[in-house]
């Protein structure tokens, strides 16, 4: 497989913004307007905001530090070449997982990424994760944390029609530049798992050469594996995640859901030193 740090130039991520009813996306000249009340999500006007209500209502509260701090790493992590990198490839590996030839150009791809806030402190996973500590005995305790990866889903696009017409709108664009007429175009949604909430779409185009890395991972038998804790079950995952942990990024102290999460899936996470 080709070194996946090599300087050979890449395309940047691009953070989308999307219009939370009718999925438009947001340019330089036509600005989303956030939800007063919780500003996580985003509406062309009045109107599609009043026809997504009934949807919204039941996910609308104020948005907790942790979702601000998250949604600001999202927007970061894909200026980082080495993270995009292997996010390209671990995407790859799940459509090889699925086909072991690349898609149609054409074809769209939509794609789920979960992610999470994990602790820093070994000492923290670990009262976390073992259920002989009583979890009533930890939520109290601050414990710094920081995003980490922990799965990657293809999605259905016949369940996502909406979001589709905005991967058009994208492959469209990708149309314009000769260098992607042979990519796939992705659509990348970031979730953070711990509060079931959308916090950044992702604009991607995914090569050939993406793909035949992931082939050569796959049948190499490439292992996952972390500095500590389980794994996500993708290798490349699992590098984005020891990259991340040599990092020196902002931490913000995990929510009890977080640590609730952490709980409930006996660590299936990836961890830090």
């Amino acid at each position: 497989m080709s070194n996946p740090s090599s300087n050979r130039k890449v395309f940047q991520g691009e953070a989308t913004r999307l219009c939370s009813y009718c999925f438009r996306r947001e340019t330089v000249h036509e600005r989303l307007q956030k939800c007063a009340k919780c500003l996580s999500v985003g509406y062309c006007g009045r109107e599609c905001q009043k026809k997504d209500w009934a949807h919204h209502k039941s996910l609308c509260f104020p948005p907790e530090p942790q979702r601000i701090y998250i949604r600001r790493m999202m927007v970061e992590i894909p200026k980082e070449k080495i993270l995009l990198r292997y996010l390209m490839i671990a995407i790859s590996i799940e459509l090889f997982k699925n086909s072991p030839t690349f898609p149609d150009p054409r074809s769209p791809c939509i794609v789920s990424v979960e992610v999470i806030l994990h602790p820093l402190s070994h000492k923290h996973y670990n009262s976390l994760i073992y259920p002989e500590i009583l979890f009533d005995s930890v939520t109290s305790i601050s414990m710094p944390g920081t995003v980490r990866f922990m799965s990657i889903e293809l999605e259905n696009v016949a369940d996502h029609e909406k979001l589709r017409r905005s991967w058009e709108d994208n492959r469209q664009s990708m149309d314009r530049n000769p260098r992607h007429l042979d990519s796939l175009s992705a659509l990348i949604r970031m979730n953070y798992t711990a509060h079931s909430n959308m916090l950044a779409y992702i604009n991607m185009p995914l090569t050939p050469s993406d793909f035949n890395s992931a082939r050569e991972v796959v049948l190499r038998g490439e292992p996952s594996g972390t500095v500590w804790g389980l794994t996500s079950g993708n290798p490349m995952l699992d590098r984005m995640n020891l990259e991340l942990s040599k990092m020196k990024m902002k931490s913000h102290p995990l929510a009890v859901d977080d640590k609730r999460l952490l709980r409930d899936f006996g660590g299936l996470c990836c961890g830090n030193k």
